[in-house]
């Protein structure tokens, strides 16, 4: 294989753990839950953003920024 692909930097570690994964899982996907979990995106903070981030009916232009949103609930302005 690393003669088919000379211009690839691929190790043979890296080769071995990719044809190990194909053997036991049959895919190259990851596995459903692995990786860090979204921890900004629950339904409790996506209601107070949107609390925020609109105006209310009865006092207009009440709405705030995404930085003034990070800093009154911890949510980084990224996921804001």
């Amino acid at each position: 294989m690393m003669k088919e692909f000379p211009n690839k930097a691929w190790s043979i570690a890296s080769v071995n753990r990719l044809i190990k994964k194909i053997t036991t899982d049959g895919t190259t996907e990851c596995k459903p839950g692995s990786g860090r979990p979204k921890s900004a995106r629950t339904r409790q903070n996506i209601e107070r953003v949107s609390e925020l981030i609109c105006s209310q009916e009865d006092n207009p232009r009440s709405h705030k920024s995404p930085r003034e949103i990070e800093r009154e609930t911890g949510i980084p302005r990224t996921s804001v």
